[in-house]
C-alpha cells in the first residue's frame, strides 16, 4: 500500500519528526493514515505563524510529528533542520518508471502502482513499457486482491475502534472502495459480514443521540442539512440522488474532472424509507413533524415550507425532477430529486457487478456533472446528497415462475425475499398488532396475486399505524418489521 511505502522509503521509523514535501501525490492517494498507526501526529502545513503557534514547542520537545507541506510552501531553516525531509514525488517513489507516463495515467490508483512496484522486480522503462507495466502488472486482478486484502484489514480495525459518527462514516467509505475495486475486477467476495453486526450495535443502541450530535464540517443528521447549507450559501440548489450509496457515489464522481469539490457525509432517517429520509432531507424536520412521512406527496409543500421561512419569496424556489428542469430566473434555493439510482437499485438483478455497470453508464453520459456545471455557472452551490444508501444482499432476490409469467404479461413483478430476508409477506397479518399496526379486512372482490399463488379474494389488508393509512401498505410494513427485526 502506498502509505505503508511511504513510511518505510521516508526513514520515520528512525526519527521523531519527518518532514513530508509533497508533490501532488496526497491529492490522488492518502498516506498520512500509516503515520499516524505509528503514533505520529500529523500536521499540515499552512504557513509559519500558524505552525510556531500551534506546534513549534511539540516539535522542540521531541514529539512524534509528520509535517506535510506542498513543494511550493517555505518552511523556514530553523524549523526544517529539526525534521527529516522526504520528497514525496512519484518520480522519487517509482523512479523505475516513466513520471510523465505515470502522471498522465487515468484512474491510476497508486496503492495498486506501490503494490506491484514492491512487489516485482522492476527494470528501468521507458513510456511504452511503463504503458505496458501498468496494463500487465498493476491493473490486473492478482493486485486487486492484495490491495483489497489489505484494505480489509483496515476495515476490520477501523470497525473495533468506530464509537460515533465520524468513526462510521470512515467505515462506510473504506467499505464502498473495497466494494468498488472487486466489483470491477470480478472478485466475489462480501464485506457486509465485517461491519454489520457492530453496526447495527451502534444503530441500536446510540443513533437515538446523534440528534444532540454536532459538527462544524458537516450535518450529522440529513434533518439538519437545510440549515447546514443556508448558513453556508446564499444562493444554493441541493441535488438529491434517490437511493444513492457510498458505492454508487464513488463510481458517478469519476466525471467530476475538472469540478473542485468538497466531501462530507450525513446519517439518514431510522428506518431509511424515501418517505421519512428524504421529507426529512428537504424540510429539516424529524419523521414525527412531518405532514405525511408515509408519502413524498406533500413534500414538495415540505420543502418549500422550510426555504420560505427564510425570508425566501415563492417566485425564487423550486422544486424540480429531472436534470434538464429550467431553474427559474433569479432563484435562490432549488432542489432536483432524482431518481435514476433508485430505478436502476430496484431492478437490480445482477448484484454488485450489476449495478457497478450500471453507475458506470450514467457516469459516461454526464447528466449529473453537465447539471453542477450549468448550476455552477448560474451562481448557486450545489450540494449533492442521498437521501438514504443502499447495500447489496449477499443473496439476491430470486425469481419464481410468478415472477417471469408477470414479466411475460408486462407487468412490473413483485420481489419475493431470498434467504437474505427476514420478512415474508404471508406473516405480516399476524405480526403486525405488535408492532403498533392497526390491520383492516377491506372488501375488494377482485383477482388478488401473490407470490406463487392466485386466487379470488373478496378482501385485502389495509393497514393502519398510529391513526394514519400506511400506503403501499406491505413494502412499508415489510420495511418497519425489517427494522424491528434488526432490535432483536
Amino acid at each position: 500500500m502506498l502509505g505503508e511505502y511511504i513510511f518505510n522509503e521516508s526513514s520515520a521509523m528512525y526519527c521523531t519528526s519527518v518532514l513530508l514535501v509533497d508533490h501532488g501525490v496526497e491529492s490522488r492517494a492518502e498516506y498520512a493514515y500509516a503515520f499516524e498507526r505509528r503514533g505520529f501526529t500529523v500536521v499540515r502545513w499552512e504557513d509559519d505563524l500558524a505552525f510556531r503557534i500551534g506546534w513549534e514547542d511539540a516539535l522542540k520537545a521531541g514529539e512524534k510529528l509528520a509535517v506535510i507541506a506542498s513543494d511550493d510552501a517555505y518552511v523556514p531553516y530553523d524549523l526544517a533542520q529539526l525534521m527529516q525531509r522526504y520528497d514525496v514525488s512519484l518520480g522519487g517513489l517509482f523512479p523505475k518508471l516513466d513520471t510523465a507516463t505515470l502522471r498522465a495515467a487515468d484512474g491510476l490508483d497508486l496503492d495498486f502502482l506501490a503494490v506491484a512496484y514492491e512487489r516485482d522486480y522492476v527494470y528501468t522503462s521507458d513510456a511504452k513499457a511503463t504503458r505496458a507495466y501498468l496494463e500487465t502488472r498493476v491493473n490486473v486482478q492478482e493486485t486487486a486482491e492484495r490491495v483489497c486484502d489489505e484494505l480489509e484489514g483496515e476495515l476490520v480495525r477501523l470497525t473495533s475502534v468506530a464509537a460515533g459518527y465520524r468513526g462510521w462514516i470512515a467505515v462506510a467509505q473504506l467499505k464502498a472502495r473495497i466494494d468498488v475495486t472487486r466489483a470491477r475486477y470480478g472478485i466475489e467476495r462480501s464485506t457486509n459480514e465485517l461491519t454489520d453486526g457492530a453496526f447495527r450495535d451502534f444503530v441500536v443502541s446510540k443513533f437515538g443521540q446523534l440528534t444532540m450530535e454536532y459538527a462544524e464540517e458537516t450535518p450529522v443528521l440529513v434533518s439538519s442539512a437545510m440549515e447546514y447549507m443556508r448558513t453556508r450559501s446564499d444562493r444554493f440548489a441541493i441535488v438529491v440522488m434517490d437511493g444513492m450509496s457510498e458505492f454508487d457515489w464513488r463510481v458517478l464522481r469519476e466525471s467530476f474532472a475538472g469540478i473542485p469539490y468538497e466531501e462530507s457525509a450525513a446519517f439518514a432517517m431510522v428506518p431509511t424509507v424515501t418517505s421519512l429520509s428524504r421529507q426529512s432531507l428537504l424540510s429539516g424536520k424529524y419523521p414525527r413533524d412531518l405532514a405525511s412521512p408515509w408519502t413524498t406527496g406533500k413534500e414538495k409543500s415540505e420543502f418549500v415550507g422550510r426555504v420560505r421561512s427564510w425570508g425566501v419569496g415563492d417566485e425564487r424556489i423550486a422544486y424540480l425532477r429531472e436534470y434538464d428542469a429550467e431553474l427559474p430566473y433569479g432563484c435562490e434555493c432549488a432542489a432536483f430529486v432524482i431518481l435514476d439510482v433508485d430505478e436502476r437499485m430496484h431492478g437490480q438483478y445482477g448484484g454488485r457487478a450489476g449495478m457497478l455497470k450500471d453507475m458506470e453508464l450514467l457516469r459516461d453520459g454526464g447528466k449529473l456533472a453537465g447539471l453542477v456545471r450549468r448550476l455552477s455557472a448560474a451562481g448557486l452551490d450545489v450540494y449533492i446528497s442521498a437521501d438514504h444508501g443502499t447495500r447489496a444482499r449477499d443473496r439476491h432476490w430470486r425469481r419464481d415462475r410468478d415472477e417471469e409469467q408477470a414479466d411475460a404479461r408486462g407487468e412490473r413483478p413483485r420481489g419475493r425475499l431470498g434467504q437474505a430476508g427476514k420478512v415474508r409477506a404471508g406473516t405480516m397479518p399476524r405480526r403486525l398488532p405488535a408492532a403498533g399496526f392497526e390491520v383492516l379486512r377491506v372488501p375488494v372482490g377482485r383477482v388478488v396475486r401473490q407470490p406463487g399463488r392466485e386466487r379470488d379474494e373478496p378482501w385485502r389488508h389495509e393497514y393502519r399505524r398510529g391513526g394514519r393509512a400506511v400506503h403501499n401498505s406491505e413494502s412499508r410494513c415489510m420495511q418497519w418489521l425489517g427494522w424491528l427485526d434488526s432490535r432483536g
